[in-house]
C-alpha cells in the first residue's frame, strides 16, 4: 500500500506509535511564502506605510491588527517544518498536520532564525510526541543558541508543553527516549485532603455575556486579554515556572542526550529534573525506570556510559505537590485576573461617565457640583446645576450605568469568594504539607524552611485582600442601591414639581448618609481601586487659591501595622518576646511633638471625608499598596524558583564508563536531522553532519546498542543493575550494504539492498541476529525505515514523497 505525500512538502523523517497505529512525519514545506493581503501595484515602501496606517487604526480601535509589521515578523526565517500524524489502520489518511513552532522569546530585529529538529518520540501510553529542537538566532555580529522540547498532543496536535533553555553551542545530534515508571509510591495527607473537597468551579468572565444584560449599552467589546492559565503550554507567564506533572496515576520519564550537551531528564515530559554533563561523541541511547546507558565514540574507541538516573520517590511526591500548587495557583490568578477586568472596564469607566457628566455640568454653571447634591439631599432643594442634570440623565442612561456597575460588582465578588479564597485555602494546605518536608532535608534536599514560611505569609495576605474585595464590593452594592433609589424618587418629584403635581405621600426609603457619603467621594471606591488597580490617576485641576489653612496633616506619623516578617518564636525565644512585650508596655516610646503647621491644621474647617476617592490612600491592608494580581505574580514566582531548585536537587550516584572496541571501518553515515535556514544563510548555521547509523532499544532486563558498518551490524548488550554488570558486544556479518535499522520489541528490522533492489526484512532478537533477515519484502526506490511494535512497517522511497506500508507477512 503506498501513500503519495502533497507536492509541497519534503519528507524528512517517520516515527511509528508504540501503542496506535499512527506515525508522524517531519516534513519540510518548500511552498512559497503568501503574499501579502494588499492591492496590486503597490511599490514595498507604500506596503510599508499600509500596515502602519492600518495599525495606527486598529490601535484606536482597540482591535488586533494582523496585518501590522510586529517585531517577530522582522525576522528572516527557512521553509516552514511541519509535524504530521497518518493513520494506517486500512486506508492511511492523514489525522492532523500543524507547523513546528520554536518559543519566540528574545529575538532580536532583523535576525536570521535557523531551526534543526533534532529527534521525536513518543510516550509510553502513545498519547503525546516529544520533539527536541534546536534554535540558532544571528543578528550582525551577535549569534544565540538555545534547545527547546515541545510536547504534542496526539489527538489533535495541540502543544501541551514546552521547555526552553539557551546554550553556548547548538547540538549536532540528539537521542530520546520516554519510558514508563509506574505508580508514585509516596503517600500525601495534602493531596488526599484536598480530594475530599469539591472541584474548583471553571470562571466565566464578566465580559462575555455583558451583550446580554438588560440596560446595557451595546458597545463594541475590546479584544480580551489572555489568562494566566493560558500562558503555561507555551511555557510564558509566571504559572510556567511552577513544575507540573501531566499525568500523575501512570508516571513516566523522558530522557533526552544531546551532543555535545547534557543529559536531560524531565519527569512525565513536564518536570525538569537534574540533568549531569555527558562525556561528548554521543551515538545511541537506551534507558529504563533507574538507569542510562550511552554508545560513545571516543578517540577511536567504542565505550558504553552507565549512569542512574537522578530521580527517587521523594521527587514525585514534590512533583504532585507542585501539580496541585500550580492548579490552585492557576485558578486564583485567573479569579483576580478577571475581577481585576471587570473593575477595570465596566466599573470604573461608568465611575469615570458619572464624573464627566458632573464636570461639564459643574463648568457649565460655575459651582462646587458636590456640595449642591449634598444641598438637595438635606434640603430637598434643587439648584440650576442639579435640575440641568437630573433632567439630561435619561431613564436608559441610567440604567444602563446602574446594570454595567451592579453586575460587575456582583461578578467581582463571585470570583472573589469563588475563586481566589479557594484557591489560596487550598495553597495553605499544600504549603503545610512542603513546610514538613523542609524540616527533613535528609529526604527532601533544596528545600528551605524559610522560604515556605514566607510564602505562606504570602498567601495569607492574598487571602484576607480577597476577603476585603468581598466586603467592600459588598459596600459598593448598597451604596449603589440606596443612591439609585434616590436619584429616581429625586428625578421623579423634581418631574411632579414642575407639572404642579401633588407628590405621593410615601416614606423615603433610601439611607441619607449612604448616598451623602456616596456623592461626596465621587463614585469611585478607593479600596477596590487599591486592591485591584485603577490605572493613572486623572491630573488634578490647576488651583491657585490659597488653602493651606485648611491642611489636615496629621500630628505625628504613626507606625503602619504590618504582618509579622518572621516566623514565630521558638520555645527558646518565648521568655525573651514575653520580656520585650512587658518592657514596651511600661515605658511606652512617646510621639514627637507636631509642628507648628500640624498645630494650625487641628483648628481647620472641619470636613465629612477627605475628599475626592483619587486624592486620598484608602484604608485598606497594612503594608504596601500591591494589587491582588501583582501580589499573586509574586507569590508565582517564589513558589516556582523553590520548587524548581528543589527538584534539580542533585541525588546521589555514580557513572561507570566501559570500553567495548575499537571504532569499526567503513561506518554507515547519515544525517537524520531536520533543518530550516534561510537563504542567504550566515555562517554560524551549518548545512548538516553525517553521523553513524546508531540505534538502541531494552529487552530482556539489558540495554542493547547497534551500529551498522558496510560489512557488519554490531550489538553491545550492556546488563543492568547495581553495579553495572558485564559489556558483551556480539557481530553479524552482513553480504549487503544496509539502508537504515530499526529495534522494536526485542527484534531487529533492516532494510537493504537485494539483487540492485531494496528489501525489507527481520533479522530476530538483536542478541542473535541471523542471515538472511526472515519475511523479506520488495522495498522498491525505500531509503529509510520505521516498523510498529506487530511488524508492520513503514517505508519512505528516496523522493521523500511515497510512503509504503508493508503488513507483517
Amino acid at each position: 500500500m503506498q501513500v503519495t505525500l502533497p507536492h509541497d512538502t519534503h519528507l524528512v523523517g517517520s516515527a511509528c506509535n508504540p501503542c496506535m497505529d499512527v506515525v508522524a512525519f517531519l516534513c519540510c514545506d518548500r511552498a512559497p511564502p503568501a503574499a501579502a493581503n494588499a492591492p496590486p501595484g503597490l511599490t514595498p515602501a507604500q506596503l510599508a506605510m499600509r500596515q502602519r496606517m492600518l495599525a495606527i487604526q486598529a490601535r484606536r480601535m482597540g482591535v488586533a491588527n494582523p496585518a501590522a509589521a510586529t517585531g517577530a515578523q522582522q525576522v528572516r526565517r527557512g521553509p516552514a517544518l511541519k509535524l504530521l500524524v497518518w493513520r494506517m489502520v486500512h486506508a492511511p489518511s492523514c489525522v492532523w498536520d500543524v507547523p513546528i513552532e520554536p518559543p519566540r522569546t528574545g529575538i532580536p530585529r532583523d535576525a536570521a532564525e535557523g531551526v534543526a529538529v533534532l529527534g521525536l518520540c513518543w510516550s509510553p501510553d502513545g498519547e503525546r510526541l516529544a520533539v527536541r529542537l534546536a534554535l540558532t538566532h544571528t543578528a550582525d555580529e551577535h549569534t544565540q543558541h538555545a534547545v527547546a522540547l515541545l510536547v504534542y498532543s496526539v489527538y489533535d496536535g495541540a502543544v501541551l508543553h514546552t521547555h526552553h533553555t539557551p546554550c553556548d553551542a547548538v547540538p549536532q545530534h540528539s537521542a530520546l527516549q520516554w519510558i514508563a515508571l509506574g505508580a508514585p509510591a509516596v503517600p500525601s495527607q495534602a493531596l488526599d485532603m484536598l480530594a475530599q473537597l469539591p472541584p474548583l468551579a471553571p470562571l466565566p468572565s464578566p465580559l462575555d455575556d455583558k451583550g446580554s444584560w438588560i440596560g446595557a449599552a451595546q458597545h463594541r467589546a475590546r479584544p480580551s486579554e489572555l489568562r494566566p492559565s493560558e500562558g503555561m503550554a507555551k511555557g510564558t507567564g509566571v504559572l510556567a515556572q511552577v513544575p507540573a506533572l501531566a499525568h500523575t496515576s501512570a508516571l513516566s520519564l523522558l530522557v533526552c542526550a544531546d551532543d555535545p550537551g547534557r543529559l536531560g531528564l524531565w519527569l512525565d515530559g513536564t518536570v525538569p529534573l537534574h540533568a549531569p554533563e555527558l562525556p561528548p561523541g554521543m551515538l545511541s541511547l537506551a534507558a529504563t525506570a533507574h538507569d542510562a546507558s550511552l554508545l560513545l565514540a571516543e578517540h577511536g574507541t567504542l565505550r558504553i556510559h552507565h549512569m542512574p538516573l537522578g530521580w527517587d520517590d521523594a521527587l514525585v511526591h514534590l512533583a504532585r505537590l507542585s501539580t496541585a500548587a500550580r492548579a490552585s495557583l492557576a485558578h486564583g490568578m485567573d479569579a483576580a485576573f478577571l475581577a481585576t477586568q471587570a473593575y477595570q472596564r465596566l466599573v470604573r469607566p461608568r465611575c469615570d461617565e458619572w464624573r464627566a457628566h458632573w464636570d461639564d455640568t459643574a463648568a457649565r454653571h460655575g459651582v462646587d457640583l458636590v456640595h449642591e447634591w449634598m444641598a438637595l439631599v438635606l434640603g430637598g432643594r434643587a439648584s440650576p446645576a442639579c435640575e440641568h442634570l437630573l433632567v439630561h440623565l435619561t431613564e436608559g442612561t441610567t440604567l444602563a450605568m446602574e446594570t454595567d456597575t451592579k453586575r460587575s460588582l456582583k461578578s467581582l465578588r463571585r470570583l472573589a469568594a469563588t475563586g481566589v479564597r479557594p484557591a489560596c485555602e487550598r495553597l495553605l494546605v499544600l504549603l503545610t504539607e512542603l513546610l514538613g518536608c523542609a524540616r527533613s532535608p535528609a529526604l527532601y534536599p533544596g528545600m528551605d524552611e524559610a522560604c515556605v514560611c514566607s510564602l505562606q505569609r504570602q498567601v495569607q495576605t492574598c487571602h484576607a485582600i480577597a476577603l476585603a474585595i468581598e466586603e467592600h464590593a459588598e459596600r459598593e452594592l448598597v451604596a449603589l442601591d440606596e443612591f439609585y433609589k434616590w436619584f429616581r424618587m429625586e428625578q421623579d418629584r423634581q418631574e411632579r414639581l414642575k407639572l404642579e403635581e401633588e407628590p405621593p405621600r410615601v416614606v423615603t426609603y433610601h439611607d441619607t448618609l449612604t448616598v451623602l457619603e456616596y456623592l461626596q467621594r465621587g463614585f469611585h471606591a478607593p479600596a477596590l481601586d487599591a486592591m485591584l488597580g485603577a490605572g493613572a490617576a486623572p491630573p488634578p485641576a490647576a488651583d491657585t487659591s490659597d488653602d493651606s489653612h485648611v491642611a489636615m496633616a496629621p500630628l505625628w506619623e504613626t507606625v503602619p501595622v504590618a504582618y509579622e516578617s518572621a516566623p514565630p518564636a521558638r520555645d527558646a525565644d518565648a521568655a525573651a518576646a514575653v520580656d520585650a512585650a512587658l518592657a514596651w508596655l511600661d515605658e511606652p516610646s512617646m510621639p514627637p511633638s507636631p509642628s507648628a503647621a500640624q498645630w494650625r491644621g487641628v483648628h481647620g474647617p472641619a470636613a465629612l471625608l477627605a475628599g475626592p476617592a483619587h486624592t486620598f490612600r484608602p484604608p485598606t491592608l497594612p503594608g504596601d499598596a500591591t494589587t491582588l494580581p501583582t501580589r499573586l505574580e509574586a507569590l508565582g514566582d517564589a513558589l516556582g524558583t523553590l520548587l524548581r531548585g528543589a527538584l534539580a536537587h542533585k541525588r546521589a550516584g555514580s557513572a561507570h564508563t566501559h570500553e567495548v572496541m575499537a571504532l569499526p571501518d567503513g561506518l554507515r553515515l547519515r544525517d537524520d536531522t531536520v533543518r530550516s535556514v534561510p537563504r542567504p544563510a550566515p555562517p554560524t548555521m551549518t548545512d548538516g553532519a553525517l553521523r553513524p547509523l546508531a540505534r538502541a532499544t531494552v529487552q530482556d532486563g539489558h540495554h542493547v546498542h547497534t551500529l551498522v558498518s558496510d560489512a557488519h551490524i554490531h550489538s553491545v548488550h550492556v546488563a543492568l543493575g547495581a553495579p553495572p554488570g558485564a559489556v558483551a558486544p556480539v557481530t553479524l556479518a552482513v553480504p549487503a550494504r544496509v539502508h537504515d535499522l530499526v529495534l522494536v520489541q526485542g527484534h531487529m528490522h533492516v532494510l537493504y539492498e537485494h539483487d540492485t533492489d531494496t528489501a525489507v526484512g527481520s533479522l530476530g532478537p538483536p542478541h542473535a541476529p541471523v542471515w538472511p533477515p526472515n519475511g523479506a519484502s520488495a522495498a522498491h526506490g525505500s531509503g529509510s525505515l520505521a516498523a510498529f511494535a506487530h511488524g508492520t512497517r513503514v517505508l519512505l522511497g528516496h523522493d521523500r514523497r511515497t510512503v509504503t506500508v508493508l503488513p507483517l507477512c
